[in-house]
């Protein structure tokens, strides 16, 4: 199948890999000690990442577990990688062949002392590596030397990038690999994923199957529920409706019941009515008969009251006309009283203007004036003494009793003047009314 022949080739490839490495661990061994030093180091790094980590294996079981375009893919990429790691160990073995090339005319021995001289003076300086060198070969010139090192130094960098080019490859099919066992693992957790929620729909559905069980007999008792209940409520309703038969029959009753009682207070009503009506017009005909007597027997006081009016408006208009004919009398007489003393004397604008002879004379003050600030000023003894209370209050604080009980209760008895009312009647008509 497929596999199988994925698994071969990648042996193949492997068996490719490690004769590649051999020639090379023999190229490089021919190159000089420290150069079979380095490849021994790098040889034992990647043997030792490949002991941790057998890729072989594990990429043959991804592969195995691998479907499809998945292996195809991995197989793709994994050739890829391989390609790549040729083409660049090919270009380092070309540049490595140049190399040995350029070192022609060197045997081990002097190229072992070179690197000797090299190691021991690394980081001390170039002049001194150089000086020493020339001490160590004395024949060859410092061109020479220096082209040497350079050469020492190119293949050093070379076998380096070897190692480097090997590890990265080593790293890739790591990564390659990881990636592999990742998309299976997050298929793998897809798988158990979806089993899961097939496991929960399995289970869901024979909860359904239970509670659809369930539900059917809970249907089943409630329909015979149901049922008995409809005939309770049917025997029930006949019930009421024969109840409310017989309520509507005893309400028909008892409204045939009360429309007779109406009837009968609707008569009594209107005869009550009847005599209310004769009683009232019998009260207002008695009420009529005596307010035509009032209106006689008060005829003559109105005559008289009329005539009283007219007296007063007569002596009014008397007291009216007399007040006017004194008024114009005393008009008369302070005019011929004008005319006889009438002062007769030249004109004297200088009079004007001078203070006339009375504001010289010193003003008379009545001593009664002075004393009771005259008759408006306030209340006298006299017109005190005419309030009956002030009176009380006098007699009582002269006999000590003022500030006594029976005192306040005596004083408190003593009526208050009343003053004359504005709408009491004339008395000219107090002796008798004229015939």
């Amino acid at each position: 199948g497929l596999g199988v022949g994925l698994t071969a080739q990648a042996s193949s490839l492997e068996r490719d890999c490690a004769a590649d490495r051999r020639s090379l661990r023999g190229e490089l061994a021919t190159a000089g000690e420290p150069a079979a030093a380095f490849w021994s180091s790098a040889a034992g790094e990647r043997h030792a990442a490949e002991n941790c980590c057998d890729l072989s294996e594990e990429e043959d079981a991804l592969l195995e577990r691998l479907e499809g375009g998945e292996q195809e893919a991995y197989g793709a990429e994994l050739r890829g990688l391989n390609d790549q790691l040729r083409g660049e160990l090919s270009g380092l073995e070309q540049e490595l062949a140049d190399l040995r090339r350029k070192r022609a005319g060197w045997d081990d021995d002097a190229n072992f002392r070179f690197a000797c001289v090299k190691r021991q003076f690394q980081g001390r300086g170039r002049d001194l590596l150089v000086d020493r060198l020339c001490l160590e070969f004395p024949h060859i010139p410092r061109e020479q030397l220096q082209a040497q090192e350079a050469n020492l130094d190119a293949m050093k960098y070379a076998a380096q990038k070897q190692a480097s080019a090997f590890r990265q490859w080593r790293r890739e099919r790591v990564q390659l690999l990881q990636r592999g066992q990742g998309r299976l693992e997050q298929r793998a957790k897809e798988q158990d994923i979806l089993q899961l929620r097939r496991q929960e729909m399995q289970e869901q559905r024979e909860k359904q199957r239970h509670l659809h069980g369930k539900l059917q007999v809970v249907r089943a008792r409630n329909a015979v529920k149901v049922e008995a209940r409809q005939r309770a409520d049917s025997q029930q309703r006949r019930l009421r409706d024969a109840e409310e038969r017989e309520k509507e029959q005893a309400q028909q009753k008892r409204a045939q019941a009360v429309r007779e009682l109406a009837s009968e207070s609707k008569e009594r009503k209107r005869e009550q009515k009847t005599q209310r009506e004769a009683e009232v017009a019998e009260k207002e005909r008695v009420e009529a008969e005596e307010r035509q007597r009032r209106l006689e027997a008060n005829a003559e006081v109105v005559r008289l009251r009329r005539e009283m009016d007219a007296i007063k408006q007569r002596e009014a208009a008397q007291q009216k006309q007399a007040a006017e004919q004194e008024r114009k009398e005393r008009e008369h007489r302070l005019q011929q009283a004008l005319e006889r003393l009438r002062p007769e004397a030249q004109r004297d604008p200088e009079r004007l203007l001078k203070l006339p002879e009375r504001t010289k004379a010193e003003a008379y003050s009545d001593p009664l004036v002075c004393v009771t600030r005259g008759p408006h000023a306030g209340f006298d003894e006299k017109r005190l003494m005419a309030d009956a209370r002030y009176k009380l209050s006098s007699a009582l604080q002269a006999a000590g009793l003022f500030g006594t009980p029976a005192g306040h209760e005596a004083l408190a008895r003593v009526a208050a003047p009343r003053p004359a009312q504005p709408h009491a009647v004339s008395q000219v008509f107090a002796s008798g009314y004229p015939g």
